[in-house]
């Protein structure tokens, strides 16, 4: 199930400057320091729970209330990025749930995300600051920016990877 929740952050402002001071990385810089072949698109930052534990811990709490379910989270970054292809894939090395946290970037379906059931395209969720979205990770799924090249725009999020605690 894809749950959506609007003003996920009491001060998103807040959270932005925050976040602003958090240092990202490319493939190739990160491949360099950790000797680990990645395939994302975009930047990331570090693990949270590693590197900024404090805002590890202040999101991980505000999903938890959000959501109304207890997790145990295996990784959390930030990720800036304008994709250029689509990479429909799964997130299922090792934890169960995905929560996505939409924080800067222009409104509206070219920035956002598609799932799909069979192959084919069928749900899409709009870019929006202060948005999350929690959903399987085994749920195929995509950033839309490549379909809307033209009218997308440089996106950030936090991505936390999680298992449900049961």
């Amino acid at each position: 199930m894809i749950i959506v929740k609007d003003n996920f952050f009491s001060d998103l402002d807040e959270i932005k400057k925050i976040l602003q001071k958090v240092p990202v990385y490319s493939n190739e810089d990160w491949e360099r320091s950790t000797n680990k072949k990645i395939y994302w698109q975009g930047n990331r930052s570090n693990d949270f729970g590693t590197s900024h534990k404090d805002i590890y811990d202040m999101i991980k709490k505000n999903i938890e209330v959000t959501f109304k379910k207890k997790f145990k989270i295996n990784s959390m970054c930030l990720h800036e990025r304008k994709d250029e292809r689509m990479n429909p894939h799964l997130d299922t090395d090792g934890h169960d749930t995905n929560c996505l946290i939409y924080i800067s970037g222009v409104q509206g379906i070219q920035n956002g995300t598609g799932f799909y059931n069979n192959d084919e395209l069928s749900v899409s969720v709009g870019f929006m600051e202060n948005r999350a979205i929690l959903f399987p990770s085994n749920h195929l799924h995509s950033c839309l920016q490549a379909i809307y090249s033209k009218k997308s725009s440089f996106r950030v999020t936090v991505n936390c990877f999680m298992e449900e605690e049961k």
